[in-house]
């Protein structure tokens, strides 16, 4: 096979890389979708994570928990804000560990009526 076919091949091969990474970024946005028809919250999840208590009671910094746990301090703010679509359970073990908790003392599901209530509706 000469340059050319080898070329084409390349194209052939890039060209169906991208489809797949297309049909994958529908079948994302489809899932937002449905979670957003689901829980009617948008990206939210109705499980709440309370990670601000536990370290303030133990005089503990986000930047030394998300050291000592083992993540970034980014994805501990992710984790915090509601806006975590999962959490593995070796970062919850970790988080439970370092806190000398229970995962009950860090998650917590929210009714609807609950989140309206916080917000006020």
């Amino acid at each position: 096979m000469g340059g050319v076919g080898v070329a084409i091949l390349g194209v052939a091969l890039i060209v169906l890389v991208l489809r797949m990474l297309l049909v994958q970024a529908v079948a994302r946005d489809a899932e937002a979708a449905q979670m957003q028809a689901e829980f009617g919250r948008g990206d939210l999840m109705p499980i709440a994570v309370d990670i601000d208590v536990m370290p303030a009671r133990r005089k503990m910094s986000v930047g030394e928990l998300a050291d000592r746990v083992g993540i970034t301090p980014a994805n501990l703010a992710v984790l915090k804000n509601g806006r975590a679509k999962a959490v593995r359970f070796a970062t919850l073990a970790a988080l439970c560990e370092v806190l000398e908790c229970q995962p009950g003392d860090l998650l917590r599901w929210e009714s609807d009526v609950e989140v309206e209530a916080a917000a006020g509706g």
